[in-house]
């Protein structure tokens, strides 16, 4: 068994299709570690005083150099508002670059979380937020945080129905107040880690359909049977051995990823709880605890669709056919589409992604990996990103990202210009 097991691993490994799998997986974990890296912007200024708009790595650098970690409690709150309430009142909406960059622009995060909680009666961002907001309310973030979850619940399900009951008990066992850490980037790279998976799978499961159907319809499959081992021990050796195959290649592309967001966004993000980025959220997660269940459930999933393959590649016995009809599998999800729907809110205990869907394309998520779509939809959401201050001069678009939630393409929506 394990001479045929070894057999069969090396004839996989010698393919020319497998070493392109390698290839691609590799260039697809790199480039969509840089496409995460442009959910954020950053400001600095440059030596003649004017302010410089920065994207991608660079961004993501100049935003952990301007951030402060620590506790953020009512007392830290209550400093950044003494300190950009003035700077309102003097400048409103639109400040000098000069000011922004040096001023605003290392508060921003925490002006994105206060803007989430304090919003209008309809719910809908004030751009003019932080013109209303008193130093009592401040202090009193945490507990209207707490009485909008019960409010928002109580009026979807009811109150002391099953569902209220069950989050208000997820939520008394979210801690406050929150630790901060520098998340920047990292809401992306979750989203982002769905497709990257669902391009595995489709690799993974054409690759190894394309093999298995091969041998039945050359007849190879015929002398094979004829053998010692030709029946329960060769099928099972080759059913380990794509198993094994598909491990490495999983290891590689996690690893790759994960090394590669590190890199860029900092070890410290993966310590960040998701109520930075949904204040709403009611599970006591942070966003590493969130990152590994997300690999699990790929490993799952991973498994279960290369067993599907096989197992059609081998009852249609046709190499087009059973590629075909693996593809359509494959995409099925993405035609039915990917909204999360209230499985998710229920895993997450987070609000859907308050984001504008543009366009038709699916993507690499619209792959079969629905729970997995719909696990990374849950951090993807990036509420409390939508807040904040921006200037005008210096740019306010929204980015676009790969929802792995939905398998779409999918943009912000652009914030109103100035204070947002």
């Amino acid at each position: 068994m394990k001479k045929l097991l070894g057999l069969e691993i090396r004839h996989i490994l010698k393919m020319r299709s497998t070493l392109a799998t390698f290839a691609i997986l590799c260039l697809a974990a790199i480039g969509v570690a840089v496409i995460s890296s442009y959910g954020e912007t950053a400001f600095r200024l440059k030596q003649d005083g004017t302010g410089e708009r920065l994207s991608g790595i660079a961004a993501q650098k100049e935003i952990r150099m301007a951030d402060t970690e620590g506790v953020l409690s009512e007392e830290r709150l209550l400093e950044v508002f003494r300190k950009q309430r003035p700077l309102f009142d003097r400048y409103g909406l639109y400040p000098p670059e000069e000011v922004f960059v040096k001023e605003v622009f290392p508060d921003n995060r925490i002006l994105r979380i206060l803007s989430s909680v304090y919003r209008k009666e309809d719910g809908s961002y004030d751009p003019a937020f932080l013109g209303k907001l008193t130093e009592a309310d401040i202090l009193d973030f945490y507990e209207r945080r707490g009485e909008m979850i019960r409010k928002h619940y109580a009026g979807s399900y009811g109150e002391g129905s099953v569902v209220y009951e069950k989050v208000m008990r997820e939520e008394s066992r979210v801690s406050t107040p929150f630790p901060y850490y520098t998340f920047s980037g990292w809401p992306n790279a979750l989203q982002n880690l769905g497709a990257l998976l669902g391009i595995l799978v489709f690799l993974s499961a054409l690759l190894l359909t394309a093999q298995f159907s091969g041998n039945y319809q050359n007849g190879a499959d015929a002398i094979y049977r004829t053998t010692r081992y030709g029946r329960r021990e060769l099928a099972l050796a080759r059913f380990l051995a794509a198993a094994l195959v598909s491990c490495l290649c999983y290891v590689l592309l996690i690893s790759l990823y994960t090394g590669l967001s590190v890199a860029f966004f900092g070890k410290n993000g993966l310590k960040a709880p998701v109520q930075l980025f949904d204040a709403y959220a009611v599970k006591p997660y942070v966003v590493g605890q969130v990152y590994v269940r997300l690999v699990l459930m790929g490993a799952l999933t991973l498994t279960a669709m290369l067993a599907v393959s096989m197992y059609l590649a081998a009852r249609i016995q046709s190499r087009v056919y059973a590629m075909s009809l693996v593809l359509a599998l494959l995409l099925l999800p993405a035609v039915l589409g990917g909204d999360p729907g209230p499985a998710a809110v229920s895993l997450s205990g987070m609000r859907r992604p308050a984001v504008r869907r543009t366009g038709v394309l699916r993507g690499a998520a619209g792959n079969g990996l629905l729970c997995v779509r719909k696990l990374c939809g849950m951090v993807s959401g990036h509420d409390s990103g939508g807040g904040g201050r921006k200037h005008p001069g210096l740019g306010a678009s929204g980015g676009k990202i790969l929802c792995a939630s939905s398998g779409k393409q999918m943009t912000m929506s652009k914030s109103p210009k100035g204070l947002h």
